[in-house]
């Protein structure tokens, strides 16, 4: 019983410290990073000037340029490209569980991992972790939206507050709902297959900071690509 107390006491202090350790490493070895509180990066690679907000998990993952994480979200096996604004409270990449055949949706019948502690399997029967999730670049993702494991996001796309995405989002596409739908396109055909033949998102940072003005408006930004 004692041990047990003093086991709940030091537990917290550990974990404070680690993530401190954790979060020091990171900034060591990606300079333009920036991280708000309790942070946690797990074999993830980061590109220059990302930012990850309070109580950010990111697991098994990597982060294009520019882009960032709102407070609370959490990140699985996922990819994510530049440019890429995901906000509070967020799930990217969740785990699976059996839907058909199955009598019961619980681990401990098709789980080695003993998630509670006891398995009534001796070898992994479903394979709980999805494919990788990918994401694409200038996403715009809202709060509290939940994204399946698996899922492909294309460029451009906004995915409205609250949504839950279970198919593959087109680019460009805007999307709201349970399960998330379209809703409408951000531009015509003819300038969203422009767009994505610019692949301006992997332009050199002092050339975006040249032409960064031309980003306001659609057409002056085509404009500049007929200049090119």
């Amino acid at each position: 019983m004692i041990l047990k107390l003093i086991k709940h006491i030091i537990r917290p202090i550990f974990t404070k410290m680690v993530v401190l350790f954790g979060e020091l490493r990171l900034l060591l070895n990606n300079p333009t990073l920036k991280l708000g509180r309790n942070v946690i990066a797990r074999n993830t690679s980061f590109s220059e000037y990302n930012y990850l907000s309070n109580n950010v998990l990111i697991t098994n993952s990597k982060l294009g340029k520019f882009s960032y994480l709102g407070e609370n979200t959490r990140v699985s096996n996922t990819t994510i490209g530049s440019f890429t604004c995901i906000g509070p409270d967020v799930k990217i990449g969740l785990g699976r569980h059996p839907v058909q055949d199955f009598v019961s949706i619980h681990p401990a019948f098709y789980s080695t991992a003993k998630q509670v502690g006891k398995t009534f399997v001796t070898a992994d029967i479903f394979n709980e972790k999805p494919p990788k999730t990918i994401i694409g670049n200038d996403v715009w993702i809202g709060v509290n939206v939940v994204i399946a494991g698996g899922i492909k996001i294309g460029n451009g796309a906004i995915i409205a507050g609250g949504s839950v995405v279970t198919k593959d989002v087109e680019s460009y596409s805007i999307v709201a709902g349970i399960p998330a739908k379209v809703i409408k396109y951000r531009f015509d055909d003819h300038q969203i297959d422009k767009l994505l033949k610019t692949n301006w998102w992997d332009n050199s940072t002092e050339s975006l900071n040249l032409n960064a003005n031309k980003f306001r408006n659609i057409k002056s930004f085509m404009d500049l690509q007929n200049d090119l």
